[in-house]
């Protein structure tokens, strides 16, 4: 995949791109591959939402994207009140 085609699939079915120069000049100008950061506080049960998401990280690390997920168990504890027990279930889930 040329760097040109690899920056298709960050744009590929989102309304917006916040910051399309700094993609630009990671994947053209600096030619190394663009690190992703996604994180989400579970502070429910998993549900098909999660689908949307994981299928963006699929399509970005099929085109050389390092990715990093955050499942922030700790922000997910203070937000929903659940005790940490079930909040550390749902991260393992």
């Amino acid at each position: 995949m040329t760097p040109e085609e690899s920056i298709t699939p960050i744009k590929a079915n989102l309304s917006e791109v916040l910051n399309p120069e700094i993609i630009h000049n990671v994947i053209l100008k600096e030619k190394r591959p663009l690190h992703v950061y996604w994180g989400t506080a579970p502070t429910g049960n998993s549900h098909c939402g999660y689908f949307v998401p994981m299928v963006k990280i699929a399509e970005l690390l099929h085109a050389g994207y390092c990715i990093k997920i955050l499942l922030a168990d700790k922000h997910a504890h203070i937000d929903s009140l659940a005790p940490l027990e079930v909040t550390k279930h749902r991260c393992e889930y």
